[in-house]
């Protein structure tokens, strides 16, 4: 064979080669039974997932990612401590209360803001299992603790609750931190609640956490509820804290209150919470502005007892106008036994 023929014959081989090696490469891969393609120990080495540590718990796979299930995660904290703390506890009293009461008060003070709904309905899905009072003492921290720092998403929960009294208390609970935050936000939200009903007893706590703080507004809003006995006592507590500070203000105040049973009342707290800067104003309040009667005798007696530590002279003054009678002699017995006491210290060594 010729040098021309052989370089022609090699060049042939090697073309057929190179076209029998291209075609083995683009061959369309075999498939199994079920149309995957069937991949070396090295391509399901690179594709498959990363190993999961020994906690992670596979579930359900999801839409998402149907060829990899995800991992559940791992327990909160929050669920642990509070299977552990239910767990056995029904009453909250007894020799053991207070360690109880602490325990609770420290599990909810280590709930995290973001994680107070969730523990909550979690707190009354198991009340709703089994009810018991260290679960509802439990739940009502929780839930003032949750309005605390979020006031309007837990009152419009504790809505959805059933219409029971553990509702009502725990309406009344959020209300008050509610409250202590921003007063006319919570009396506005109190004032739509579509139970009438329910919506004074809200009013009525939200004024009664605001006595001591703002007695002003509390009276301002007991005094739009209905007649009821927690309302004039509401009155009559609020308008006593801001005698402390304006007592000519409170008098006359409670100078125009309709009701005659309600002004008696409140004019007598005045007057003695007023004795103790003041006693001569507060004795004259209390013989001009109310009726003979009860009421009128015990608001002087305690005029008297206050008056009469400070300034024996002006109390006996005061108290030797009165009319002859069982009033007088009281106040002046108060006063004698005053005046024996001072004798028996001042003769003492």
């Amino acid at each position: 064979m010729t040098q021309p023929q052989v370089i022609k014959l090699t060049a042939v081989i090697g073309l057929f080669l190179v076209v029998f090696l291209t075609g083995e490469h683009l061959k369309p891969a075999k498939k199994n039974a079920i149309g995957r393609e069937i991949q070396t120990e090295a391509v399901r080495a690179a594709n498959a997932p990363p190993q999961r540590s020994d906690t992670a718990t596979p579930v359900q796979k999801t839409d998402l990612n149907p060829d990899e299930p995800p991992v559940q995660a791992a327990p909160n904290p929050w669920q642990e401590k509070l299977n552990a703390l239910i767990a056995g506890r029904e009453e909250l009293f007894g020799p053991a209360g207070e360690a109880r009461l602490k325990e609770l008060q420290d599990f909810v003070a280590g709930i995290a803001a973001t994680n107070l709904p969730v523990v909550v309905r979690e707190m009354q899905e198991l009340q709703m299992q089994k009810p018991t009072v260290f679960g509802r003492e439990l739940r009502l921290h929780l839930l003032r603790q949750w309005a605390e720092s979020d006031a309007y998403s837990a009152a419009n929960w504790i809505t959805q609750m059933p219409a029971n009294d553990d509702r009502q208390e725990a309406l009344a609970t959020a209300a008050n931190a509610w409250a202590g935050q921003d007063f006319a936000g919570a009396a506005t939200w109190a004032n739509q609640l579509p139970d009438g009903v329910e919506s004074q007893k809200v009013l009525e706590s939200i004024a009664d956490e605001a006595v001591y703080e703002h007695p002003m507004e509390a009276l301002t809003l007991a005094a739009t509820l209905p007649a009821s006995s927690a309302r004039d006592n509401l009155i009559t507590r609020a308008t006593e804290v801001w005698a402390a500070t304006s007592p000519e203000d409170a008098a006359a105040w409670a100078d125009q209150i309709p009701d005659e049973t309600l002004r008696e009342q409140v004019t007598a707290v005045v007057a003695m919470r007023w004795a103790g800067s003041d006693p001569a104003a507060a004795g004259t309040l209390a013989i001009d502005s109310m009726s003979l009667g009860p009421g009128q005798d015990q608001a002087v007696i305690a005029i008297v007892e206050q008056w009469g530590r400070t300034d024996m002279q002006g109390a006996t003054a005061w108290v030797n106008q009165f009319p002859e009678g069982p009033l007088r002699e009281n106040a002046t017995a108060i006063l004698d036994q005053y005046a024996k006491l001072d004798g028996s210290m001042a003769q003492s060594p």
